[in-house]
């Protein structure tokens, strides 16, 4: 797969697919055997994405990119960006993270967001089975 997590889930691609997703390809299931929930973490990103499923018998597509949209665009809170593990580096480069971003005036206005926590590392590969039952998020950079 590949997906630019800085823009909407609706851009991404599957890798084999010659055609374009359809809104029944997120119908189906984020894994097999389905599950109830997930949890997901990068180490270049501080927060876990919490997955729930809207379907009784397990996360769908839908799900797990909605989640992981939402997660990506959530604004920083202060706290975040003035946190005992970050140097001035770097904030200088999720300061650079964000203006490559950022397109208009607008978006600028919006501040910081969590996708710019990953610096240059925002294309999605997939997600695999990771420690205590939690999956990871594979990025890499462009």
């Amino acid at each position: 797969m590949h997906l630019d997590l800085r823009k909407n889930p609706s851009t991404l691609r599957f890798r084999g697919l010659e055609r374009a997703i359809n809104p029944w390809d997120f119908t189906r299931f984020a894994c097999e055997p389905p599950v109830p929930s997930m949890r997901l973490y990068n180490n270049h990103f501080p927060w876990y994405i919490d997955v729930e499923s809207s379907n009784p018998a397990g996360v769908t597509l839908h799900d797990l990119f909605s989640a992981v949209w939402l997660a990506m665009m959530t604004p920083i809170s202060q706290a975040d960006w003035w946190n005992n593990e970050m140097d001035e580096t770097t904030r200088e480069r999720i300061t650079r993270a964000w203006t490559e971003r950022c397109v208009d005036e607008a978006e600028r206005q919006n501040g910081v967001r969590r996708v710019d926590f990953l610096m240059e590392r925002y294309l999605l590969l997939g997600f695999e089975k990771g420690r205590d039952g939690m999956w990871e998020m594979k990025v890499k950079r462009q």
